[in-house]
């Protein structure tokens, strides 16, 4: 947080009020502020606000004015929500739902708190407290959802197109070893090479790194797991 401050400042010629939302599912024990002193030699005194959503309580979310805050909703009142856990969900949508607010608004924030409410309850009581009202306000043609699918979609191409990458360099590096180890010695124990075949990307590497040290196959015990 420090960090960003000084690098904000340095943009825009002025340090930023600071919030930082936590949403953990156990009280914080994060420190807010930094105090250190050197003597004559000065020091650092910097805090920012620190709020644990776990403390706040659904009235407070609700009453403070601004829609988005009902998104937070699933991750207030941390006590309570693990005790009535299921009927805790439900009331959260249920306060989306008859929130003063637009349809589109309440179509968003339903997605929001859907999302939030993933790193507190498990998916079966997501489903089931949100399958309805998704129906009945048509989520999966909001904009927001869309956008979240999109972007869903693009990260599935990008992890595709990686882990194909990452598995042909794999397959590569696995035929280099190979031949580099069957030029070196005449006769390897089939053992070594299933276990050749077996290692990660960094391992094979490591092993035509290191060709020349390996003077007889019982060296490659030293690289592979």
């Amino acid at each position: 947080m420090l960090r960003y401050a000084i690098e904000i400042r340095d943009a825009q010629g002025d340090f930023p009020y600071q919030v930082l939302l936590y949403l953990g599912d156990r009280p914080t024990n994060m420190e807010s502020c930094i105090m250190c002193k050197r003597g004559d030699f000065g020091g650092i005194d910097y805090s920012h606000r620190l709020v644990d959503i776990g403390l706040l309580t659904r009235e407070s979310l609700k009453s403070a004015g601004v829609p988005e805050l009902y998104g937070l909703l699933p991750l207030a009142e941390r006590s309570t929500r693990m005790k009535e856990s299921e009927g805790f969900l439900k009331d959260c949508v249920n306060d989306i739902v008859s929130s003063p607010i637009s349809v589109e608004a309440k179509q968003q924030i339903l997605v929001r708190a859907e999302i939030l409410a993933g790193l507190t309850f498990d998916g079966e009581t997501i489903e089931r407290i949100f399958r309805e009202v998704e129906t009945m306000f048509d989520i999966e043609r909001s904009a927001g959802y869309q956008r979240i699918l999109k972007k869903g979609i693009e990260q599935g191409k990008i992890e595709g197109k990686i882990e194909g990458k990452i598995e042909g360099k794999k397959e590569l590096a696995i035929d280099v070893a190979m031949k580099l180890l069957r030029r070196k010695f005449k006769r390897i124990p089939s053992g070594y090479l299933e276990r050749i075949k077996s290692q990660e990307l960094s391992t094979l590497e490591r092993i035509t790194e290191n060709i020349f040290d390996i003077e007889k196959p019982e060296d490659l015990d030293r690289y592979l797991s």
